[in-house]
């Protein structure tokens, strides 16, 4: 049984990678298209900023809704009987409406002054296409709120692929708006594209869930209800948690629109690649790390919750600092084969991929916060990561001041790398103390800087080879992807030969 259960996480984990993957080139591949036809220009900047405004209510509630909403209806779907379940999940979608409508009142009355709060460095022209998009685009407000729940409910039923695969379907739609009218890219047309892309990755997901058995039925419900204010205490500490990366991204962005024309497309695209790339990594193991220490946190197994955190902490650095070191080495092959083509200059290009690099230090930071602010909320101590959260918004706020005007877009990719690395030690040092204790520190430690030099090594090995193919094709992409597979061959095979642990855990059976 218990080899059976193992190989479906598997098989599920792998599942929900491939759609990522898939949704994460799909989403690429808009940016590419974006940059050919838009470059780094006003319109674009207006197009990337939209999004943060647009987001700014609702990316909050997101994630913390996801991870308290499912244990709680995950009881009423198993334990309620068919016909009983209805009205508990009516009151849901009715109460995910009402915020969602809630959220766009606000944004409708205080569309102008959140402009000029967002982006108080665009130009007024700039800033009055960027109000009238916004106001075209404010009915994804309720679609993305709605979908908080369809998705939530999608998971519950065990389709966790598709849950994951909606991104995907709204790059597709971008994609082939763009493809369709490259030569008459508008404002509004960007903005049309944004709701029916929304519209369009909702409603088959709601079919879907309503043949679950979990339609979408609006019930009366009430503040005091009790069901809802449950999901709604359990999710304040997630909330004050998740928020810090995302007022990080909100202030990175506003102090952006003070610099240049363009370098919010530069910002958002450097960003998005070094998130993107800790993502698909950290969040996989984080998630994982999540279920098992909550298990061992309930039985009170302190030495396997410790041996869970060192492995999972030796584990995000094995993987993590190799992307770092390659995208930093890379950083021109990776923006030239992605956006280097049409209006995207050579200058737009050099700037992203030097704002990419300072971003990249910051990349080891992101996945050891994930993999310890999971422990400590898994083992109930949540005030932590919430103080230390909005610690380092004001750091990044105090650094961004200080450093865009000496440094413009490379000091906001500082002041979020900083930001980042300088909670590794605030997190290490707690959970030290109050969660579990690193009986193996020196072990981690020496891990990590035995992993940086040897990413070091094999990434500095490969770039001659990535030379020579650049030299007798001419093509970026084909040095690119032969430097790359030369890295991880030579990264592998020295860490099999200088790691006994990593060794022994994937040589056995």
């Amino acid at each position: 049984m218990q080899n059976n259960r193992s190989a479906s996480l598997v098989k599920s984990s792998l599942s929900i990678t491939v759609v990522l993957l898939v949704c994460k080139t799909l989403s690429f591949a808009r940016d590419m298209l974006l940059a050919n036809y838009l470059g780094a220009s006003e319109l674009s900047d207006v197009f990337l900023a939209s999004s943060g405004v647009l987001f700014l209510f609702t990316s909050f509630v997101r994630s913390p809704f996801a991870t308290s909403y499912l244990p709680i209806a995950t009881e009423h779907y198993l334990h309620d009987p068919e016909q009983g379940r209805s009205p508990f999940f009516g009151k849901i979608y009715s109460a995910a409406l009402a915020l969602g409508t809630i959220f766009l009142l606000a944004m409708l009355l205080f569309l102008r002054p959140l402009v000029e709060l967002m982006v108080p460095g665009f130009s007024p022209e700039a800033k009055a296409q960027l109000t009238n998009l916004l106001f075209l685009q404010l009915p994804v407000v309720l679609f993305v709120m709605v979908s908080i729940v369809v998705f939530g409910n999608l998971r519950l039923l065990g389709r966790l692929s598709l849950a994951e695969s909606s991104n995907g379907v709204i790059a597709l739609v971008y994609v082939l708006y763009l493809l369709l009218f490259r030569h008459h890219i508008t404002a509004v047309g960007l903005g049309l594209s944004t709701v029916a892309a929304y519209g369009v990755s909702l409603f088959p997901y709601m079919a879907t869930a309503a043949r679950g058995g979990i339609p979408l039925r609006l019930r009366r419900f009430s503040c005091k209800d009790p069901e809802i204010r449950e999901i709604f205490l359990a999710m304040l500490p997630f909330l004050l948690s998740d928020c810090a990366k995302q007022v990080n991204s909100v202030v990175d962005r506003i102090v952006a629109s003070l610099l240049d024309s363009g370098s919010v497309t530069i910002q958002s695209y450097a960003s998005k690649m070094t998130i993107t790339e800790v993502g698909l990594i950290s969040t996989a193991v984080s998630m994982v790390i999540f279920a098992q220490a909550s298990r061992l946190s309930a039985e009170h197994d302190t030495g396997g919750l410790e041996e869970l955190v060192s492995s999972g902490l030796k584990f995000v650095s094995f993987l993590v600092i190799p992307c770092c070191v390659g995208t930093i080495l890379y950083r021109y092959e990776i923006i030239s084969v992605l956006f280097g083509r049409g209006a995207f200059t050579q200058e737009n290009v050099r700037l992203t991929a030097n704002t990419m690099m300072i971003y990249a230090v910051g990349m080891l930071g992101t996945g050891i916060q994930d993999v310890l602010s999971r422990t400590m909320h898994a083992t109930k101590h949540r005030k932590f990561p919430a103080m230390l959260g909005a610690g380092s918004v004001l750091l990044n706020t105090v650094l961004n001041l200080l450093l865009y005007r000496p440094f413009g877009v490379y000091g906001l990719a500082a002041a979020s790398s900083a930001a980042l690395l300088l909670k590794i030690p605030f997190y290490a040092v707690y959970t030290h103390r109050r969660v579990v204790p690193f009986t193996d520190g020196r072990g981690i430690v020496k891990s990590t800087f035995l992993t940086t030099a040897l990413a070091f090594a094999a990434c500095f090995l490969s770039l001659p080879v990535k030379s020579v193919v650049l030299d007798y094709t001419g093509s970026t992409l084909a040095g690119l992807l032969a430097g790359a597979a030369v890295a991880a061959a030579l990264y592998l095979s020295a860490a099999l030969l200088t790691q006994k642990d990593l060794r022994a855990k994937l040589l056995r059976r």
